[in-house]
């Protein structure tokens, strides 16, 4: 039987692996969210924090680490 933060960590896999397949690294932020709610939920939270920790973890991936990555990763 499958716990709520392994649902969580096999959702952020495929995130990560569609990400191979779509550039501008969208999917990976969404990745990285869901790993941060599997973090959560692993640490016995409920659901409500762990949606909060996945929008949180969304916004921290979208705005902070994807400029980096799209500055550092895409040059031409």
């Amino acid at each position: 039987m499958l716990s709520v933060w392994h649902i969580w960590i096999l959702v952020g896999i495929a995130l990560f692996i569609g990400e191979i397949f779509t550039p501008g690294f969208l999917l990976a932020c969404l990745g990285l969210a869901c790993l941060a709610s599997a973090a959560v939920a692993w640490l016995g939270f409920g659901l409500k924090v762990q949606l909060t920790a996945f929008i949180a973890g969304t916004l921290a991936a979208f705005f902070g680490v994807r400029p980096f990555f799209l500055r550092h990763c895409y040059r031409e």
